[in-house]
């Protein structure tokens, strides 16, 4: 999602509040990354999408 809105890491990070190695390390590493649930819904309020859409849950990405 991030790279269909044509952002950087460092502008999705600085929406979301948090630094672009952490994003670097969830982008890359999303299995071992343990990703908090509050990061998790700062990504996702950035993005504008739902947490299930980023997880691969669903296909529609509008948060319910």
């Amino acid at each position: 999602m991030r790279e269909a809105l044509s952002w950087s890491q460092m502008e999705l990070a600085y929406r979301s509040g948090i630094t672009q190695a952490k994003l670097s390390n969830i982008e890359n590493n999303a299995a071992r990354a343990g990703i908090r649930a509050d990061t998790l819904k700062a990504i996702c309020a950035a993005l504008g999408v739902s947490a299930d859409y980023l997880l691969g849950l669903t296909d529609n990405p509008t948060p319910r």
